[in-house]
């Protein structure tokens, strides 16, 4: 294990400074490998990865993860880590999505995972942007 952290510690300061353009007018694309070498999600049980984004206040953000290899989890986490939403099967099929409408600017972290203590694979993850807080779906 001791010798996967430098390079999860390079890949994280990489996720990060990519990540952070998702609070700008780009959106942001992803797509990483769950494996049984990733930390279990404390909430799932499956394997996890995290990452951390800039998001803006007033801006309203769709938050998509989608998998062919297994039943997509997101949670979304505020800078202490206190958790603000979660989904399982939302995008789709058993791919997750969040609608999150930002009210401060700040760093966020998006926890990618599994629903269950699945093995993991390939999985895809995006950010997108909308100019205006949206009104909560009823």
């Amino acid at each position: 294990m001791a010798r996967y952290l430098p390079m999860a510690l390079v890949a994280f300061a990489f996720l990060t400074a990519v990540v952070s353009h998702a609070g700008g007018e780009k959106d942001f694309a992803f797509k990483g490998k769950l494996t049984k070498d990733d930390p279990k999600d404390q909430a799932r049980g499956g394997p996890s990865q995290f990452h951390a984004i800039k998001l803006k206040a007033g801006k309203a953000y769709t938050i998509h993860m989608a998998s062919a290899a297994f039943d997509s989890y997101l949670r979304l986490q505020d800078a202490k880590g206190k958790q603000l939403a979660e989904d399982d099967d939302s995008g789709g099929g058993l791919n997750a999505q969040i609608v999150f409408n930002c009210t401060a600017d700040g760093e966020y972290r998006v926890v990618c995972t599994t629903f269950g203590a699945s093995p993991g694979g390939d999985y895809s993850l995006t950010v997108k942007t909308a100019s205006a807080v949206q009104p909560p779906s009823t």
